[in-house]
């Protein structure tokens, strides 16, 4: 029953398990034209009050994000100061999957002796029953052979007194 419990669900490391940091990004931000706008003033000249209006360009800070290839060397060396970052976390995450995974099958096991202990218990009250039973019916058996060694005592008792008594007459 248990080996059947573990097949029905096997011991599978988590989704996240092998989950290692995320590099560093590299961002820039740099001021660009994104447009203009019409601005309109009002001048103070001498006679003439006069209304302009000026054309001026948008400016706006554009983040960009870059991604650099490195060589090969640095590849290698970028994945190994990964892993060693991730180190503790693995473990960490290693310890945690070993301990739930050994409280869940010592638990499915604890189930399943449970269960075993309930199905022997039953049987054997089953068998007690049983014997129980057929041992009044044995029970009975005797006593009644015992009545009727009885009766047939008496009788043995009674026939022999009355030939005693005819032969003696």
């Amino acid at each position: 029953d248990f080996d059947n419990i573990i097949q029905a669900n096997p011991i599978q490391l988590p989704d996240n398990f092998f989950d290692l940091p995320e590099p560093v990004r590299k961002t820039k931000s740099k001021e660009e034209k994104i447009g203009t706008e019409e601005y309109t003033y009002t001048t103070d000249d001498s006679c003439f009050n006069e209304q302009r209006t000026e054309t001026r360009d948008k400016y706006q800070s554009i983040s960009y994000h870059f991604l650099e290839l490195p060589s090969a060397d640095e590849m290698a060396e970028q994945w190994t100061s990964g892993i060693k970052l991730g180190e503790n976390s693995l473990w960490e995450k290693s310890a945690e999957w070993i301990t739930d995974t050994f409280e869940s099958v010592l638990n499915r096991y604890s189930d399943t002796l449970v269960g075993f202990q309930k199905f022997v218990g039953e049987e054997f009250d089953k068998q007690i029953q049983f014997l129980e039973k057929e041992g009044e019916v044995e029970i009975k058996k005797w006593d009644e052979i015992l009545e009727n060694l009885e009766d047939a005592s008496v009788l043995y008792e009674d026939l022999k007194r009355q030939t005693m008594t005819k032969e003696s007459k």
